[in-house]
This record gives structure tokens, sequence and C-alpha cells, in this order.
């Protein structure tokens, strides 16, 4: 079987169905995420700051990984079906702050 998920580092990826998404922590309590089709993802800054170090915890499953930096934590779901994944924050408390909608994915190309 494939993974999905790995960990490079600080960072946490997704590979399905020709994308790739990557989150990685960017200063205290935040994320950043970045995706790309059909290649690897850049590392662009443009005009972002640099982040602070922070170390993030990162746990990997067969359907699902999380990455937990400070009092945010990013769920990545894979689901087989259109080999999609769905994305979801969460505050200290575990309670819901932002979650992709259903049948989406990073670069959801229609």
């Amino acid at each position: 079987m494939i993974k999905v998920f790995t960990q490079d580092g600080n960072q946490l990826i997704w590979r399905s169905n020709g994308e790739t998404l990557v989150i990685i922590p960017w200063g205290e309590n935040s994320f950043r995420v970045r995706s790309a089709m059909m290649r690897e993802v850049e590392d662009t800054r443009h005009s972002l700051l640099e982040p602070t170090p922070c170390q993030a915890e990162i746990a990997l499953g067969e359907k699902e990984a999380s990455i937990r930096n400070g009092n945010i934590t990013a769920v990545i779901r894979h689901f087989d079906w259109g080999m999609k994944s769905q994305i979801s924050f969460y505050n200290q408390r575990g309670d819901p702050l932002l979650r992709e909608c259903d049948g989406g994915g990073a670069l959801n190309v229609t």
C-alpha cells in the first residue's frame, strides 16, 4: 500500500492523485499550507516574514494525519474515493475553527 502521509522534519505532507499538500508551522500557533498539482510544492516566500522557530508534533495514520503547533492543530483526512483530502483546523480545546468543504481538496480543479 502506498503511503499518502509522510513527514519531513517539521512538515506534514499528503500526496495523492498527482497533488502534493504541505502543512508547516509558521510561527507560534499558526501554519502555512501550500499545495501543487503534478509537481513538488515550491518554497516561495514573496512577502512573508520569516517565522519564529517552533517544534510541531506530527502524528501519521493510514487515513488521517495531524500536526499540532502550540494551540492549533490541523488534521488531514484522506478519502480513497476520488483520492482527495480534507483539512480541518482546531483550537487547543478541540473546537473546530475551519474545515474545507466536502468533496474538496486543496486543489479541487473541475
